[in-house]
């Protein structure tokens, strides 16, 4: 009876040898472990009356064993062709960032900084009609020439919106910001409380959202406290 016992766990475990050869050398690991969980809760398992206990070897399942190996290289598989799926897609997703970045560095910024400068000229030349008919009446084709500046004005906006991107002014009596705001004029003030803070929001700045960075900065003038002359 022992040498049939011993000859049978031999078989088994040859069994076992053949099976676990199938699975790759990275996943031999995790089939083992799983193998010995299985055997620890047979032989953990209460005998019935009369039973004699089995040893771990003696009670795998290797018809079992075989549905786990199968399933467990079909996992395998999946997982690994899922995983080479996601690298080429990453691969592919910086690749096209890479390209995206240097055709809106090559083509596109050239392009918004002219329609921004367009901007500037048509919101320019609206405010000072605009200040005119402020000044004095002026007459309906005036009036239609402001409509102009201003409907050209909201266009070039659209168009830079469309663009991702937005515009932001600077804020009077607050500090200067460098990245945001660059400084085209200097106010003297006797107040040393208002100096280096924002005098005057010249121009609006322009922020592209997707890439969080600023494209073109608000033009400000600057407080600057005057220096008392000597009696």
């Amino acid at each position: 009876m022992e040498k049939e016992h011993q000859e049978t766990t031999a078989t088994q475990v040859e069994s076992l040898e053949e099976l676990i050869g199938k699975i790759g050398e990275s996943k031999k690991p995790l089939l083992i472990s799983l193998l010995k969980a299985m055997a620890n809760e047979e032989a953990d398992a209460p005998a019935a009356e009369g039973e004699v206990p089995a040893t771990p070897a003696a009670t795998v399942d290797l018809s079992e064993l075989k549905n786990i190996v199968a399933d467990l290289k079909k996992i395998f598989e999946e997982t690994e062709v899922f995983a080479y799926k996601d690298r080429i897609n990453k691969e592919l997703h910086e690749e096209l960032q890479k390209h995206q970045g240097g055709l809106r560095k090559e083509f596109v910024s050239p392009l918004l900084k002219h329609i921004i400068r367009e901007y500037d000229r048509a919101i320019n030349q609206y405010r000072f009609y605009l200040h005119k008919t402020e000044e004095e009446p002026q007459g309906e084709l005036f009036a239609k020439l402001l409509r102009e500046f201003d409907m050209v004005a909201n266009s070039l906006l659209n168009l830079l919106d469309d663009y991702g991107l937005e515009t932001y002014d600077a804020v009077v009596g607050a500090d200067i910001v460098p990245k945001e705001y660059k400084i085209i004029k200097v106010v003297e003030t006797s107040d040393p409380e208002l100096s280096g803070k924002v005098a005057q929001a010249i121009a609006c700045g322009f922020r592209d959202m997707e890439h969080e960075r600023v494209v073109r900065q608000a033009e400000v003038a600057v407080y600057k406290l005057a220096v008392k002359e000597e009696e």
